[in-house]
């Protein structure tokens, strides 16, 4: 509902301004805010293990090659649709993702295990020429956003994960890179390619992940059940 308010208050006070309304005030719904569920290690193990390739059709080992770029750098859907295979720069470990919500180009490095398996899937793609893109549906041309959508939502169902929703793996992302890989906030805003930090803190509740990357060491309770060094007397 807020996300539709928010496209109404925009052209009302478009209308304001002109004059071709009164002026009245126009807010979105106040809502409590709930923790976002991500994707769990288990369903993520079951999802990026690799399928026999000579067994499975390409459409399905496309999914696990996107599953992996998904969950290794975060990207969006639109982003990972327009890609292409001359934006894979595996000499330097680079992925240029031109198209993005904010109409910044961003510069994403590639760790051993995404160029690895980059690499491999370029083999299998083979494109006629560096401007296809990446990802392709049967005939060979761009993939669309809602055969993208289509095509996760089977690949994830076939091996038992009711998640489906692409956009998780961004929030996945973002708090594993927090919390378990150590990340700071400044540098996952740059991944993400938010123009604010306000935006990367609905990712992934920063501060709260900030809380609970030492905790074990500060939590009361911890301390009080740690073994209390023996003092010798003399």
């Amino acid at each position: 509902v807020n996300s539709y308010l928010r496209d109404l208050i925009t052209t009302f006070h478009f209308w304001m301004n002109e004059g071709y309304i009164p002026y009245f005030k126009m807010q979105a719904i106040k809502v409590d805010k709930h923790n976002i569920e991500i994707y769990s290690d288990s369903e993520l193990k079951i999802l990026l293990q690799k399928p026999d390739l000579k067994k499975c059709k390409f459409t399905e080992y496309q999914c696990w090659v996107q599953t992996n770029l998904l969950f290794s750098t975060g990207v969006r859907q639109r982003s990972l649709i327009h890609i292409k295979v001359k934006d894979v720069d595996l000499f330097n470990n680079i992925l240029n993702v031109n198209v993005t919500k904010n109409r910044k180009p961003l510069l994403i490095p590639m760790n051993k295990d995404i160029k690895k398996i980059l690499q491999e899937y370029l083999k299998y793609r083979q494109a006629e020429d560096e401007r296809d893109y990446l990802f392709c549906n049967e005939y060979g041309n761009q993939l669309s956003a809602n055969a993208l959508r289509l095509a996760i939502t089977r690949y994830n169902n076939q091996r038992g994960v009711s998640k489906t929703s692409l956009h998780l793996f961004r929030h996945t992302f973002a708090r594993k890179y927090l919390v378990d890989c150590g990340g700071n906030a400044f540098t996952l805003q740059r991944l993400l390619g938010h123009s604010t930090l306000k935006m990367t803190k609905h990712y992934c509740n920063i501060y709260d992940a900030d809380i609970a990357k030492d905790y074990d060491r500060f939590s009361p309770l911890a301390q009080l059940n740690q073994p209390k060094e023996k003092i010798h007397r003399r």
